[in-house]
């Protein structure tokens, strides 16, 4: 949680830690809708980097 308030608050969003829970967890805030879609877009980011694997990824075409 603390990952995704720093990593959207470089973005300049402005939510508070408990603001971040509070959405994390589903709840309904009244909120900048942009700020709100920061949020849960980090958090389904970071969701998708747990599955990565870096040794997984094809060779060609990287330099």
């Amino acid at each position: 949680m603390k990952t995704i308030l720093g990593t959207t608050a470089i973005e300049g969003n402005t939510q508070t830690e408990e603001q971040v829970t509070a959405v994390l967890e589903g709840k309904r805030v009244a909120e900048p809708r942009l700020e709100i879609n920061e949020i849960n877009g980090a958090h389904a980011a970071y969701k998708l980097l747990e599955k990565f694997d870096p040794y997984s990824l094809p060779r060609e075409g990287f330099h």
